[in-house]
């Protein structure tokens, strides 16, 4: 398989002097005319094809996966030792792509990209055989904490990653003077394939050549400052540079949290759609990305693709502006916007001292992620962990990373890392000069593009421009101009492609976009996509004359309003579709057969030799590629998410749940695709509601939160939880992101028992709650206090107790969707919010559950999908484990009653996935607390004493309470069981606990055993404790504080104990308890543990990790990890 690693010197300095003379050698063009022609692909001819086309012969059975991923690989063998655009290929790229083609053949296909090669930059975090090194050597070797968010994505949507493409090093960050763009000390100097002599621009140029050369059909990069839109307009691509947040930069190796996004480099508008489609979405690990909340199409990106028809409609604006030298006073330029009547806007750059801000970004930004990445023990970079430490190692390795290998750098005669030198500088300190860099470059570029987009015309209307048109630099700066305003700004911008220059280069076109206005980009830079019709060998003339290139490329927009070709414009060639006629004065000659141009002349009829044909190309889409064909298996998630409330806001979907005593509470976990969820946040951060949640002479179990509700409200950006606590007053909390920081926002003194919220389409927020006697409030403006209640519906005795309200709204008509405990859902509908509510409608009854053992599906929500579906997500009852969520589609019947899609008259075990499966962060795993937070997968029993734990890379417990009963012991640290057999283990350093400590992990529920280390005197010995019993109901006193049933002494002062548990219904309800003092070698101590599956506790059992004294305060232990399996 092949591979490539660092060259020797030797090697490195032969590429440089062969680089000199590359002018002299014939280039690797793109539609493979001269000395490099691609092969054919099982005698298909795959160069410049698009994923639709790939996948459609795939679909067909004329290629595989594997075909491609071999014909691939087989160029770049073929043109990697002139281009160096690869750094490494994947030794597992073929068997992944097997394993899709096995999936394939079983009729399962992810979506568009389902066995599609893909590549990555190398600052592209990839958790397998590839190294990810930025391009440099001083990181080569590290590994992250965990894969890049959009690499897992990637791959989650059937894309087979072929490999890891160069990178300028650093990403051009380090050094200023003399120091190539595209070139890195791993692989060596990427080159241009249309001409060696010219750059790539930008730090993503690896990717750009692999894509342009038919390397690979798409890949992905990253900006900054210029990094993805330059080497698409050198290099004739289509990208957007998204606004940060839109998609996780998690894994990535970024310099700045402001400016850092990833991006996809593609030959067509469509296959970056797909991507972005692909790609977008939050991201626990990235808080940034919460910003994007509302912002995201009403379908997806791939529908807002449009021809040029569309342009009829648009008013868009050219951007000019001295900076850039692009004069005001080109009349071309005006004519261009005059046609839409949008005027010409005028935009000054915004002037301040960028390199104060930059520099500091840099040191920040490597500090940062410099603490997530780890050499091995052995390796004289271990514990690397700051910017300066990184100059220091090249500094001391100037032979192997860039010099002559005598001391003397090849392209910084300084010090060959200058941008480095001025991070360090700086410290890393975000003080008073970067802010006010910072903030004046942020805010004058983003009033630049919001005022450009704003133009006031003659009559003195204003007109709000759809996008603004910027050339891509010329003289010399060809690829530079278009990237510092959005860059500044934080605003999206595509590059498109529109013709060559005088150096037989590509040259591109960007659109400019407001704050997450992608959508509208895609629309846009599509329509421009399909009116330019750009080729790889046009006719070209006078490009560095003072009539062009503008004259000659850009005023092809008017084609659309005079259906004559512009001087100069397109006007016939294979697949045109255009104007075949030119302007008074100019003549349509053929260029060569993609391509005839309109020159000066005099002449009749279509040019000859032209075929005029009917494009292929859809002007509209409605759907992002094939409809998701993958099944999933109920239930989405095997974990106690009970009284669930689930709900869209653009693309993703967000799930809460009670909690009853453990703090923070009321999850919310997030989705994609509704079967995978990671958590990211709870809506109550504290459970202040009297001295019995601190464990402070009472107690709270199984009390507080019940079923709840959350939903987000669009016209403030909040997201809304509200919940009935203790049957007495609704409390409301709020956020501007999922993940929080929640806070307080008012409390009702009407207990809204459990309560569904809907926002209405004028806004107005109202609330259905109630036990049999069904009510809805109408909550005021803030939607912190009720405006009025009125009671809707009273549940018949024929059906009994009706509870569990969810609201919602669709086709005109309010429903209330409840359930009868636990075998029954029925829902209500009205025209009217609060009044006019006709008999309950049954949607099921004592249905068959697709889980052996569990209760019948019931309760939960309701959800639909962009595209219109609607899904189910019940819940049903699996003791010993709890209540787990399930998920089934609906539909509607014609008078507008929901219907489950049963599966032999139960709900279905499998069904296909509601949209293109997106794999997100696992709710099992090792955690070593890392940071100084816990993650949102965590809960206390009862709220926790924050002055006896830390966070601190490690977890520290300190007793808390002095106690011989567990269920008094304060700071009892929670997780859920993932079932059906789940295991845990917990790594603890117990050096400092005190005499009469108890320590370990519990099987947590209402009754509970543990293992762990009991102390006395100056002996320790593990201990298997069980009989640890509550009493039912009646504040749920203990009963039982537990039997040693099991001891062994111990010298060590570290141990691993684990916990086996079987939580199945049914059969299972067993548990072992385990220890070990190596983590490898694990002892049963005692016989097994009969789990309780009495439904009572309304809870599924936990894992517990405790600390309490039974003596005197003062003692601690340390967590070193936890496990779950």
């Amino acid at each position: 398989m092949l591979r490539f690693f660092p060259k020797s010197f030797a090697m490195r300095h032969n590429l440089f002097v062969v680089a000199a003379v590359a002018g002299a050698l014939p280039a690797v063009t793109a539609n493979c005319h001269g000395p490099f022609p691609m092969p054919l692909c099982k005698d298909i001819k795959i160069e410049d094809t698009s994923i639709d086309t790939l996948q459609q012969w795939m679909t067909s059975g004329e290629l595989t996966s594997q075909d491609l991923v071999e014909c691939y690989l087989a160029r770049i063998e073929q043109t990697n030792d002139y281009l160096h655009s690869i750094s490494e290929v994947n030794p597992d790229a073929l068997e992944i792509a097997a394993q899709l083609d096995e999936e394939r053949a079983a009729g399962g296909i992810r979506g568009p990209l389902h066995g599609i090669p893909f590549l990555v930059k190398d600052n592209i975090y990839t958790d397998d055989k590839h190294n990810t090194s930025e391009g440099t050597l001083v990181l080569l070797g590290g590994r992250y904490s965990s894969e890049a968010t959009v690499a897992l994505k990637m791959r989650a949507a059937g894309g087979v990653l072929l490999g890891h493409s160069t990178m300028s090093e650093a990403a051009d960050h380090r050094a200023t003077v003399n120091y190539a763009s595209g070139y890195s000390s791993r692989t060596g100097q990427t080159r241009n394939p249309y001409n060696f002599t010219q750059s790539t621009a930008g730090s993503s140029s690896g990717s750009a050549v692999a894509v342009r050369s038919n390397q690979v059909a798409v890949a992905l990069g990253t900006e900054t400052y210029g990094s993805l839109v330059h080497p698409s307009a050198q290099l004739g691509l289509y990208t957007i540079k998204s606004t940060p947040g839109l998609m996780s930069r998690h894994g990535i190796v970024t310099g700045s949290y402001w400016h850092d996004t990833p991006g996809p480099l593609a030959r067509s508008m469509k296959d970056v759609s797909i991507l972005l489609d692909i790609m977008v979405g939050t991201d626990r690990y990235d808080n940034l990305t919460f910003q994007a909340i509302g912002h995201e199409p009403e379908g997806n990106y791939a529908s807002e693709i449009v021809g040029r028809e569309a342009l009829r409609g648009m008013k868009l604006g050219l951007l000019w502006n001295p900076y850039w030298s692009t004069g005001a006073s080109n009349p071309a330029l005006k004519a261009i916007v005059s046609p839409y009547g949008a005027g010409h806007p005028d935009t000054i750059a915004p002037e301040f001292n960028h390199a104060i801000a930059f520099n500091t970004l840099l040191a920040v930004g490597y500090g940062e992620w410099l603490q997530n990445w780890t050499f091995p023990a052995d390796d004289e970079r271990y514990g690397m962990s700051t910017l300066a430490e990184m100059a220091e190692w090249n500094d001391a390795h100037n032979d192997t990373t860039g010099s002559l290998g005598n001391g003397t750098w090849w392209w910084d005669t300084t010090s060959g890392q200058s941008f480095y030198d001025a991070g360090v500088a700086t410290n890393g300190t975000l003080g008073a000069a970067f802010w006010t860099a910072f903030g004046w470059g942020r805010l004058t570029a983003r009033q630049a593009i919001d005022s450009a987009h704003a133009v006031t015309l003659d009559n003195g209307t204003v007109v709000q421009l759809d996008g603004l048109l910027m050339p891509n630099g010329r003289n010399g700066n060809r690829g530079n101009a278009c990237a510092p305003l959005p860059s500044y700004a934080g605003y999206p911008v595509a590059s498109v492609p529109v013709g060559v220059d005088a150096y037989s280069t590509p040259f591109g076109m960007c659109v400019y976009g407001k704050y997450f206005g992608e959508a509208k980009l895609v629309k846009v830079a599509s329509a421009m996509e399909d009116l330019f019709r750009w080729h790889e060998r046009p006719l070209y003339h006078g490009y560095d004359t003072a009539e062009g290139p503008w004259e000659l490329l850009y005023p092809g927009i008017i084609s659309v309003a005079l259906a004559q070709s512009p001087a100069y414009g397109q006007c016939g060639g294979l697949g045109w579709t255009g104007p075949t006629t030119c302007v008074s004065g100019y003549c349509c000659i053929v260029g060569n057969e993609w391509y005839s141009q309109c020159v000066p002349g005099t002449c009749t009829g279509n040019p000859p030799g032209t075929t005029v044909t009917t494009s292929t190309r859809a002007s509209t889409s409605t759907s992002g590629g094939v409809a998701p064909t993958q099944s999933f298996t109920n239930p989405v998630l095997w974990e106690d998410l009970a009284d669930n409330d689930v709900f869209r806001v653009g693309s993703d979907y967000y799930y809460t749940s009670s909690t009853m005593h453990y703090s923070p509470g009321a999850p919310v976990l997030h989705s994609r695709d509704l079967v995978n969820w990671e958590y990211v946040g709870h809506a109550v951060p504290t459970l202040d509601w009297g001295s019995k949640y601190n464990l402070n002479g009472a107690r709270a179990y199984v009390n507080g939160i019940w079923a709840s509700t959350m939903r987000y409200r669009r016209s403030n950006g909040l997201y809304y939880w509200l919940g009935c606590i203790d049957f007495g007053s609704t409390y409301i909390y709020t956020s501007t992101s999922p993940s929080g920081p929640w806070r307080l926002g008012g409390r009702i003194n009407t207990c809204y028992y459990d309560a569904g919220m809907l926002i209405d389409d004028d806004d107005t927020i109202y609330v259905a709650y109630g036990n049999s006697q069904i009510s809805v409030a109408r909550l005021s403006a803030d939607g912190f206090s009720q405006v009025s209640t009125q009671q809707v519906f009273t549940t018949p005795s024929s059906i009994g107790t009706l509870e569990g309200a969810r609201f919602y709204k669709r086709n005109g008509q309010y429903y209330i969707f409840m359930t009868r405990p636990a075998n029954g859902q029925y829902i209500i509908k009205s025209s009217s919010p609060q009044s006019g509510y006709g008999s309950a409608n049954q949607v099921l009854l004592n249905m068959r559950s697709p889980v052996s053992g569990s209760g019948i599906p019931h309760q939960g929500s309701l959800v639909d999908t962009p595209n219109g579906d609607w899904y189910y997500m019940a819940f049903i009852d699996s003791y010993p484990g709890g209540r787990i969520p399930v998920l089934a589609p609906i539909t509607w019947t014609s008078d507008g009653w929901p219907t489950i899609q049963t599966v032999g008259g139960a709900w279905g075990a499998n069904y296909r996935y509601p949209v293109t499966p997106v794999s997100l962060g696992s709710t099992t795993g090792r955690d070593t607390f890392t940071g100084t937070s816990l993650g949102p997968q965590w809960e206390w029993n009862h709220n926790p004493d924050t002055s006896r734990f830390t966070v601190n890379n490690g977890l520290t417990l300190s007793a808390a309470t002095v106690t011989n009963d567990l269920y008094w012991a304060r700071n009892t640290l929670t997780k859920r069981i993932h079932g059906p057999q789940g295991v845990g283990t917990l790594e603890l350093d117990f050096s400092r606990m005190a005499d009469g400590d108890r320590a370990g992990l519990a099987l947590f529920r209402d009754r509970s055993a543990w293992v762990g280390i009991a102390r006395s005197g100056s002996s320790y010995s593990v201990q298997y404790v069980t009989g640890l019993n509550l009493g039912t109901g009646n504040g749920w006193p203990t009963q039982g504080t537990g039997t040693v049933s099991a001891s062994q002494s111990i010298s060590a002062t570290r141990v691993w104990l684990r916990i086996r548990a079987d939580i199945s219904p049914g059969t299972g309800k067993t548990a072992t308890f385990h220890w070990s003092t190596n983590g490898s070698t694990f002892s049963q101590i005692g016989g097994a543990f009969t789990m309780n599956s009495d439904w009572q506790f309304f809870m599924g059992y936990r894992y517990g990790i405790f600390e309490y004294a039974t003596r005197a305060l003062g003692g601690s232990v340390n967590v070193i990890s936890f496990t779950s399996e």
